[in-house]
């Protein structure tokens, strides 16, 4: 990824540790389906793949319906990983070990072994 292609999404406002689709083509928590289609259409950058050690753009796909759902989704350039949202709905992220950024479990243990230390509970640390 380049430095202007990376200064593209900061722009664009995107954070990818959330769905690694730009804010500027989600409403809520559903697709904006007009700023969806034009950046199809316009072949634009709509995020960065949050697959780890990857960190490609994504571009959006031609959406497509199968069994009565309409399938929004989004490929990465460099990899190939695709991004979708059913019926435009965007999926939350995965806590799965392995779509966490890197340290993210080991600082998370870290943090509640030092709480467990001090004699604090998980509820009280929320």
């Amino acid at each position: 990824m380049t430095g202007q292609q990376r200064e593209t999404l900061l722009d664009l406002g995107h954070d990818p540790l959330k769905a690694g689709i730009s804010h500027r083509f989600i409403d809520g928590i559903f697709i904006n389906t007009p700023a969806w289609h034009h950046a199809n259409d316009s072949r634009d950058i709509i995020g960065s793949c949050r697959q780890p050690k990857c960190g490609g753009l994504l571009q959006a796909i031609d959406t497509h319906t199968e069994n009565k759902i309409t399938w929004y989704a989004a490929e990465c350039l460099n990899c190939g990983h695709e991004v979708t949202a059913p019926n435009g709905r965007v999926l939350a992220r995965s806590s799965r070990l392995n779509e966490m950024p890197d340290g993210w479990w080991s600082r998370r243990i870290d943090t509640l072994r030092r709480l467990a230390k001090a004699g604090h509970t998980s509820e009280e640390a929320a």
